[in-house]
């Protein structure tokens, strides 16, 4: 099973970290943003030319919104197939799914 995870708030501070070190190590990412378009269309780009076999894909969500959220978790899973969280952010969204597969780090 490839490696997917979504990281939020990727464009930026942590985000873009946690994003970069995720792509160095293999995983195909799902890059949110609310406000940074910008600054995600050309992570986004960077990341696809440094590692051409990997997919990297931008959404754009109010994590505000409990129905963007959902709607967000979908189309990552309809993006890639499947989701790799953490378990904690698991609990936190309270949303089971037979594509989402826990993992602690």
């Amino acid at each position: 099973m490839t490696k997917v995870a979504l990281i939020t708030g990727s464009a930026v501070r942590i985000g873009r970290a946690i994003a970069s070190h995720l792509a160095d190590n293999g995983w195909n990412l799902a890059l949110h943003f609310s406000t940074s378009s910008i600054e995600v269309s050309a992570f986004e780009i960077e990341l696809k030319s440094k590692y051409s076999d990997q997919q990297f894909h931008a959404f754009k969500i109010d994590l505000g919104d409990t129905d963007q959220t959902e709607m967000l978790i979908a189309q990552v899973i309809g993006q890639f197939g499947h989701l790799i969280f953490s378990s904690i952010m698991l609990q936190c969204l309270n949303l089971p799914h037979s594509k989402i597969h826990p993992v602690i780090f």
